[in-house]
């Protein structure tokens, strides 16, 4: 009988409902035979309808998924909801260490008395969480920063929320904390954050942090009203080695993304990679608000992706203390209301390779330049590099101020713009420019060269000439 129980522990979340009939039918003593091959097999599922989970969206089934936790986690076991099952909770669950939990897509839903987080994961290690849709219910509750669907603070280690919907939270969907020291190695995989109070994933302390195909989308009520907001609350906060990978941040009220961290940490603070992300529709039309913000960021890198349709700018780079080593590779930049990039505070060492930067200062046609780099801080050592600015909504393709040195611009490609490509004020002496603005004109005969006929075809292609050479 203990050779046909099933263990769940492929990313599927379902046991089969006949499992426990068959079980039945094999034995004398059902009950205590098939508790005890439950609770003594290691990896075993224990199944929520047979230890007092009701799930009907009416009794308060936070003790006893508390209790059943607790006891899957002493034997080594994990737990499996009912599908299509609903579990009302009047308290948060402290999920203990060892934790498997497959909701097997069950709705879990905050109650009127349970005015905090959903879930605690708190100095723990070694928790899987999956298939579960939280909705933090958040019209039941007077307007809050603290009420999240995940708290995982205190050292949680070895954390993954995986295939996970968290929505209507009056706070955050998943907060990651600085209480009593730093997370370490939390995974987000195919986790959908929406329609939250605060962020859609806030970040204050961890070490290694990786988001996978998640979707953090339609924050609206309590600032910063980001998407993600990676903030650390202290000095001598850890926050480092980040990672979104084919991540979505849409059609929330401030930014898609922010990066917020310290002026002068004690900690290390930085470290933030994204991959292929998409950060699009973001922002309510106010000063504050647009696609990424960044805020002291260090060691922030953005490769491929797009950001797109923000209303305001898509990239913004602002506050009173300087952004460094700050990358953009391959990255799309275009269609936003206002500017594609808006650098206003200070920074050292940014950089953007092959970027397109079109479209932009669609709000306004003519007022607002693809990228301009107006920084309040002596800023240094901006590289732009095989760029590519285009579209008459863009007052300039590329512009700078007297606050800006040591520029490097080589092969960047400038199509139409509404008063010029480009409008340098930064420190000529200090500048490289390797940039083609007017293109040459080539003219006189081929004299029937095959060969110079070829060139001169595959340079005019490419923008680099204006070929008006004769047979």
């Amino acid at each position: 009988m203990v050779d046909r129980l099933v263990a769940v522990d492929d990313g599927d979340y379902r046991l089969p409902d006949p499992v426990l009939a068959a079980l039945a039918a094999d034995a004398g003593d059902p009950v205590s035979q098939i508790g005890a091959a439950i609770d003594t097999r290691y990896g075993s599922t224990m199944y929520a309808p047979a230890n007092g989970i009701v799930g009907d969206g009416v009794a308060d089934d936070a003790p006893a998924l508390q209790a059943l936790l607790n006891k899957a986690a002493t034997f080594g076991a994990s737990v499996t909801l009912q599908g299509g099952s609903t579990l009302l909770l009047g308290s948060p669950i402290t999920v203990p260490s060892g934790t498997r939990l497959f909701g097997n897509r069950a709705l879990v839903k905050k109650k009127e008395t349970l005015a905090s987080s959903a879930f605690v994961i708190s100095g723990v290690s070694n928790v899987l969480i999956g298939g579960l849709r939280v909705d933090g219910q958040r019209a039941l509750f007077v307007s809050s920063e603290h009420q999240h669907g995940f708290y995982i603070v205190v050292g949680a280690t070895n954390v993954t929320l995986r295939d996970v919907d968290v929505f209507d939270c009056n706070g955050d969907g998943i907060y990651i904390g600085h209480q009593g020291g730093a997370s370490k190695d939390v995974t987000l995989e195919k986790v959908h954050s929406y329609g939250n109070n605060r962020q859609g994933l806030s970040v204050s302390h961890v070490s290694g942090f990786e988001a996978i195909h998640c979707t953090f989308e339609s924050t609206l009520g309590t600032n910063p009203q980001a998407g993600v907001d990676i903030e650390p609350n202290a000095d001598n906060v850890v926050c480092e080695n980040l990672k979104f990978t084919s991540c979505t941040f849409r059609g929330n009220a401030h930014f898609g993304f922010l990066v917020s961290l310290r002026a002068a940490p004690t900690a290390n603070q930085g470290g933030i990679d994204l991959v292929a992300c998409t950060i699009e529709g973001n922002g309510d039309g106010s000063a504050f608000a647009g696609g990424l913000n960044l805020r002291a960021a260090r060691r922030f890198t953005m490769t491929g992706g797009t950001i797109r349709n923000n209303n305001g700018p898509g990239v913004f780079i602002d506050w009173t203390a300087i952004s460094r080593d700050v990358k953009f590779l391959g990255v799309n930049i275009v269609d936003n209301q206002r500017q594609g990039v808006l650098v206003s505070s200070g920074f050292d060492d940014l950089t953007m390779i092959g970027c397109i930067i079109e479209g932009n200062g669609v709000f306004n046609p003519g007022n607002y330049p693809g990228a301009i780099f107006a920084p309040t801080l002596a800023s240094a050592n901006l590289r732009i590099s095989a760029c590519s600015f285009d579209g008459s909504s863009q007052r300039y393709g590329l512009q700078t101020n007297a606050s800006v040195s040591k520029v490097s611009l080589v092969g960047n490609v400038y199509g139409t713009s509404s008063i010029g490509a480009r409008a340098l004020a930064d420190d000529a002496a200090s500048r490289l420019d390797l940039d083609t603005i007017v293109k040459p004109v080539v003219t006189g005969s081929r004299g029937g060269n095959a060969a110079l006929a070829s060139l001169l075809t595959a340079q005019a292609t490419r923008g680099l000439i204006t070929d008006n050479t004769t047979a």
